[in-house]
């Protein structure tokens, strides 16, 4: 939390006898109110991982940064096709490894949106996603002025930008209001959401749409506002996707079997986990 002035002068305050770092009492709405900027750091273990790896590979010769490593490599697409992803950040659960198979992503704009609809109410359209990207399924869109927004992930709204783009498109908004749309939508507010829906179909009918069109986008924004932002999820899913080696260091799967071994010698894993690593090593070694 940011403030102009001392954070006891604007929140309470107490310590947590497991930290040295004091926590305010106000939960987020209230911290807000309180004229405070909050912000939220996300901790994770793979970026050690990732470091670890570099770090690894450089000890064998080979240099290498993670900016070095394509985005359109084919054997990563391969493997995540077979659903080989254990020890692949956000992609290694047996739930997500069925849609991997099913989804057989061959672009990494595919894997970014799984990971954005793999959540309870968004994963609905999942199966909508893999029929429509393997032509068992037409895409649709709600609006002839939604295709350059929505044409990327076959007219299924996925990301908070896609929202805040249907509603300049499609309701006038300006890239202020549709900011403050995306945050109404985000904390849930009843009142602010109630105001944001009456904004929108005014805007939406002055451009010619029926208010029962209006209001079934809207419902529609509402229901899959539970995503994170395309760009949080495209970096998440990127450090996903570059822990596999690519052909560009001329590395083979031996590799990764290789550094599979010797990252559990350098992080600490619960014993199932090192077990799911084993299994994957025997997995890995059959292609």
């Amino acid at each position: 939390m940011i403030g102009d002035r001392p954070l006891p002068e604007l929140v309470p305050l107490y310590r947590d006898p497991r930290s040295d770092m004091p926590v305010t009492q106000f939960n987020m709405k209230w911290v807000e109110n309180a004229g405070l900027v909050k912000f939220d750091f996300l901790g994770l273990k793979t970026l050690t991982v990732l470091q670890q790896t570099l770090e690894l590979i450089t000890r064998r010769g080979i240099a290498l940064t993670l900016d070095d490593i394509p985005l359109e490599d084919e054997k990563t697409f391969s493997m995540l096709s077979r659903g080989d992803t254990v020890g692949i950040f956000q992609l290694e659960s047996s739930g997500m490894r069925d849609v991997l198979r099913g989804l057989k992503p061959d672009r990494f704009e595919d894997i970014i949106a799984v990971v954005a609809l793999y959540r309870p109410g968004p994963m609905e359209n999942i199966p909508n996603y893999v029929a429509r990207k393997h032509g068992r399924e037409p895409v649709q869109y709600m609006h002839p002025a939604l295709e350059p927004v929505l044409e990327e992930t076959y007219g299924i709204m996925i990301y908070q930008e896609q929202v805040q783009q249907a509603a300049q498109r499609l309701a006038g908004y300006t890239l202020g209001g549709a900011d403050i749309l995306r945050r109404a939508m985000g904390k849930k507010i009843k009142a602010e959401m109630d105001k944001q829906r009456q904004t929108f179909i005014a805007g939406s009918v002055a451009n010619d749409l029926t208010e029962q069109l209006a209001s079934d986008v809207f419902d529609q924004i509402a229901t899959l506002f539970k995503q994170f932002s395309r760009s949080q999820d495209r970096r998440l899913t990127k450090m996903a996707n570059d822990e596999p080696l690519s052909p560009r260091t001329e590395a083979t799967h031996l590799d990764l079997k290789i550094r599979l071994v010797e990252l559990m010698e350098g992080v600490h894993f619960h014993a199932n986990r090192i077990e799911a690593l084993i299994e994957q090593l025997f997995t890995l070694n059959k292609h």
